[in-house]
């Protein structure tokens, strides 16, 4: 490496580490202190553990995704029930908007699902349905809905949910076929008649069975 280029790659490193420094010293709080501040989700709920709050009080302070944790620990122990582990998880699930709590929760969901025999086949599906769809995996949330629906064919959420998942992609023949029959189990559903009316503006044309009288709402 020649002089010159040693000089310019020495002063690179001088200005970059001078930027670094003003940014820590500045704006530290805000940008590279967050990642030192943050803690695992685990790490803060084993804090309100520590300090005698219990998944009920938690519940109470709206930190879901805190008691369902609790709740599992509970359960490992032999101390909660399976049903009562996966509805706080899918609580928690459908209350947060933070990203990365949805993933670890989806995550959460799958590993207890996967890890124990289940109490409720119902359950056990719908649960890994809503933690697959949350992680983008489209196709695995749709076998689950359909295996859920070969154990109870009138659960209406799965028929709406897989008409959701087919629109999704496009698919707007089995999107019109799930809805139909989430309708005729339920014809004042509010979630399927928004969809309906969703689908009659934007794809069906007038002799669709979209429109047909059946379904009418």
């Amino acid at each position: 490496m020649s002089a010159r280029n040693l000089v310019i790659g020495i002063s690179i490193l001088a200005i970059s580490g001078a930027i670094a420094y003003f940014i820590a010293e500045k704006g530290g709080k805000h940008t590279l202190g967050v990642k030192n501040q943050s803690k695992p989700f685990q790490e803060q709920w084993l804090e309100q553990l520590s300090v005698g709050s219990s998944p009920e009080q938690l519940i109470e302070q709206g930190e879901l995704a805190g008691a369902a944790y609790l709740i599992e620990r509970r359960f490992i122990k032999g101390n909660a029930p399976y049903s009562q582990t996966v509805n706080a998880w899918l609580k928690a699930l459908h209350s947060t908007t933070d990203t990365a709590l949805k993933r670890y929760i989806a995550e959460r969901i799958l590993a207890i699902t996967a890890a124990y025999e289940p109490d409720s086949l119902y359950l056990m599906y719908w649960a890994r349905a809503q933690a697959h769809r949350e992680l983008g995996n489209r196709m695995e949330s749709v076998f689950e809905l359909i295996t859920l629906l070969r154990h109870d064919s009138t659960f209406v959420p799965a028929h709406i949910q897989l008409a959701r998942l087919f629109l999704n992609i496009n698919n707007t023949d089995k999107a019109t076929k799930y809805l139909i029959k989430a309708l005729a189990l339920d014809p004042d559903n509010p979630q399927a008649l928004r969809l309906l009316d969703s689908l009659r503006n934007t794809f069906a044309p007038q002799d669709s069975l979209l429109n047909h009288k059946s379904i009418e709402s």
